[in-house]
């Protein structure tokens, strides 16, 4: 095909990422993706030291991947350039690999001979925000890039501390960054959004492009990123709608867990979402002997990265094939919401905060076909979400005519994610992270040009994270008392252990419940320092012996607290961690019940005495 047009652009990505795929072209819609892209190309390309702040809000499968992407790749055929390379920055894991691949078959598509790449916590070959034209990243990774936090480090022999810093602010502002699913970042005390705004203002006011793009963009989202803002920078409003997506909506007061395996079919493809991972964990095995003969599949965050990706490998196949009759349930937690790009017939999901049940129900109706959602409204406990989140969405669904709703009416579904997230909600949410907030502010202060980065700590999240690894006793390599293991081993074995702030004592006992059955059952080492040029970890083990049983929880809490990366041996730990369940929710429950009745005894006894 000639490429010719911007409209030439846009319709070769659409089919090169559908190409194993029956689609028809909307000519309606293509229309407005090309109208949307060519003002965004002129826009940026007439800018005079101005930065540029585009927002679009348009509605899942309404084609704002080719309408953001197109305008940047449509420089190499016009050969007239306003940005030298792209970040395309992602607000959770799981959509990096389905939006590389994506990316990577527009490219191949358009036979452009650009480099992809990506940049973040879990990628094996580092390319630290510089090294290709198209980089696909984190919102973390980009944040604490911009900001200087970012440090490549190793421990070496002496246990001393070398690596760099990853400082690429300079080129962000000379880039195009594109923020997809932006209402994602939202959190339990509204930081992630106030930290993100406020970076963006620096951003733009020192000439950046920035393109914020989302399915259910909430107003106080978009006025805080617009009202906060001051400087000489121009501003891109766009509002569209996709092809009519009207999915049936059933509601059920009872609960998930009791009701679904009456409730599901086996001869449907079927998506079920949890807040929880104990109860997806559990769902998986009713459905799973349920539907004996269909494919089931779990996903959440604590399986191996490994792990992870076989099963998104065997969902791409069967979406690559075609099969729509392939008969698949796949059951998880907030993970699904995002990146999954399957065509399911059912979404079956618990009560969760508006804009979460929205994009659940986004995953089904895709690509022309009939979709059906059924809600369930009792819930076990509010975790992970804030209580008055989850009551202001109850209420609101008790009051709505909901047997239909209609995914490419964007004035409507704004609306209902406002009447959640209104501005006494936002205040208390705000309030609740203020102090993490104010440390961010006072470390923005202290950044200066050329200098090294404030010895300070802000976090974007209201949460921190231990990095587990769950090797196989097979990929480790004995070195005198050490073990060596490569660092791409180590990656797939990773698992990111998450700690919110509100419900941290609860996530933070379990964590301790699984690494002392770990030390128990003595499979646990602790990274020492990394060989960088073997590309490899040098791990020390425990010597357990040496440490008494009342001081064990103290020691692995030290380690924690110092953000040590844990090594599990699984092969020590078959009882603790299944390849299909990932991190087994039940056993750790069993042991922390054992261990607080332990603790609960020896009080009782010291009492006595």
């Amino acid at each position: 095909m000639t490429i010719s047009r911007l409209r030439d652009v846009i319709y070769e990505m659409i089919f090169s990422w559908n190409k194993k795929r029956e689609i028809k072209i909307d000519n309606e819609l293509l229309n407005l993706q090309e109208n949307i892209a060519s003002k965004i190309y002129d826009t940026a390309l007439s800018l005079e030291r101005k930065g540029l702040l585009i927002l679009l809000r348009a509605p899942t499968g309404a084609g704002k991947s080719e309408t953001i992407l197109s305008p940047f790749l449509w420089q190499w055929f016009r050969k007239d350039f306003f940005s030298p390379r792209v970040y395309v920055v992602e607000p959770v894991h799981a959509l990096l690999r389905q939006f590389r691949d994506r990316i990577q078959s527009y490219v191949d598509g358009l036979k452009l001979k650009l480099p992809v790449g990506e940049d973040h916590g879990e990628v094996i070959k580092d390319t630290f925000l510089y090294t290709s034209t198209i980089t696909l990243t984190t919102i973390d990774a980009y944040i604490y890039g911009y900001v200087a936090k970012r440090a490549k480090v190793w421990r070496t022999r002496g246990d001393a501390v070398t690596g760099r810093y990853t400082m690429p602010a300079g080129l962000i502002t000379s880039s195009l960054s594109i923020f997809d699913e932006a209402h994602l970042i939202q959190d339990e005390m509204f930081l992630g959004p106030r930290l993100l705004s406020r970076i963006l203002c620096y951003l733009v006011s020192s000439g950046a492009i920035i393109i914020i793009s989302s399915a259910t963009l909430p107003t106080y989202l978009e006025k805080l990123l617009i009202d906060k803002c001051s400087g000489d920078f121009e501003k891109l409003i766009f509002n569209y709608k996709g092809m009519r997506r009207k999915i049936d909506v059933s509601i059920d007061s009872g609960s998930i867990l009791k009701k679904i395996e009456h409730d599901i079919s086996c001869e449907e493809n079927n998506l079920i979402i949890v807040n929880t991972i104990g109860r997806a964990q559990k769902i998986y095995q009713v459905i799973k002997n349920k539907c004996r003969n269909n494919q089931v599949y779990l996903l959440h965050s604590l399986m191996r990265r490994e792990d992870k990706e076989k099963v998104i490998d065997v969902l791409k196949q069967y979406k690559d094939s075609c099969k729509k009759d392939a008969k698949i349930t796949v059951v998880g937690t907030q993970t699904l919401e995002v990146g999954l790009d399957y065509d399911f017939d059912t979404v079956y999901t618990e009560l969760a905060p508006v804009d979460s049940i929205l994009q659940r129900i986004g995953r089904v109706g895709r690509r022309g076909r009939d979709g059906k959602a059924i809600l369930y409204l009792e819930l076990e406990n509010n975790a992970p979400y804030y209580e008055k989140l989850i009551e202001k969405t109850r209420n609101l669904i008790n009051q709505l005519d909901t047997s239909s709703i209609d995914l490419s009416d964007n004035i409507t579904l704004t609306s209902l994610v406002d009447q959640v997230y209104n501005e006494i909600i936002i205040n208390e949410l705000s309030d609740i992270g203020n102090r993490l907030y104010a440390k961010f502010l006072e470390y923005v202060k202290e950044l200066h040009l050329l200098a090294y980065p404030p010895d300070k700590d802000f976090t974007f999240r209201p949460s921190f994270y231990i990095t587990l690894s769950l090797i196989k006793s097979s990929g480790a390599r004995a070195d005198k008392n050490e073990l060596r293991v490569r660092d791409e081993d180590m990656i797939n074995g990773s698992i990111k252990y998450s700690i919110p702030y509100i419900f941290q004592t609860y996530y933070y006992d379990r964590l301790i419940a699984l690494l002392k059955m770990a030390f128990n059952k003595d499979a646990i080492y602790i990274v020492k320092e990394y060989d960088p040029k073997k590309r490899e970890f040098i791990l020390t083990k425990v010597d357990t012996s040496l440490i008494k049983d009342d001081e064990l929880e103290r020691y692995i809490k030290g380690n924690i607290e110092e953000r040590k990366t844990f090594v599990i041996l699984m092969d020590h730990i078959k009882d603790l961690y299944d390849s299909s369940l990932g991190i087994r929710i039940d056993e750790l429950d069993k042991i922390e019940r054992v261990s607080k009745k332990i603790i609960s005894k020896e009080r009782k006894s010291k009492k006595g005495k």
